[in-house]
């Protein structure tokens, strides 16, 4: 059985780190967008004020405020894009995948033992699922063992009905060993 670290077992670094690193080059791609942005309508309203007949009568702050209002609102805009994308790809990498188990488990929990938990393959709680399958694949086998042990008890139990004597014997020894088998399958939960 695996033993997890808090970090690993609930984001997988490599998720981290491309995530980061997606994050950070989109960001350094928004910043330079926002900059040339900037640049291009500068350069534009200085040359339409050389060229023009009249000098405005103000500072460069505000002969160039509105072009950087655009900048900016350009590069709040891709900050909004780039968070909505962000929301997107953790809810279907992180929560999608915990959904799933929620919901899988709660199908186990009314007693279904035969189902097994399926993620994507990329799915970041993959391991975690495979875990969780390894145990409900033990409890479905010792669940098995059990009812075939208490088949067995009901079987003897109506054979002693019937019989007397050395037979009665025979099958009250065999009982004794099917209630010690099921006993011994009951102390497996208990550890």
């Amino acid at each position: 059985m695996r033993t997890y670290r808090r970090k690993k077992y609930f984001v997988k670094k490599n998720f981290q780190a491309r995530f980061i690193l997606k994050f950070l080059v989109l960001s350094s791609i928004a910043s330079i967008l926002s900059i040339l942005l900037f640049n291009y309508l500068a350069y534009r309203k200085i040359d339409s004020v050389l060229f023009s007949m009249r000098i405005p009568a103000s500072g460069a702050g505000e002969l160039l405020l509105k072009e950087a209002f655009y900048s900016n609102l350009f590069a709040i805009a891709v900050v909004v894009i780039m968070v909505m994308i962000t929301v997107r790809g953790i809810f279907h990498k992180i929560a999608r995948p915990l959904y799933a188990i929620r919901a899988n488990l709660q199908k186990i929990r009314s007693g279904d033992l035969s189902l097994k938990i399926a993620l994507r393959r990329g799915d970041e709680f993959k391991d975690v699922a495979d875990e969780l399958n390894g145990m409900i694949l033990g409890l479905h086998q010792r669940f098995t063992e059990i009812k075939g042990n208490a088949q067995q008890l009901s079987e003897y139990a109506r054979e002693l009905k019937d019989l007397s004597g050395d037979k009665n014997k025979e099958r009250l020894e065999a009982l004794k060993e099917q209630v010690r088998a099921v006993e011994e399958t009951l102390e497996k939960f208990q550890r």
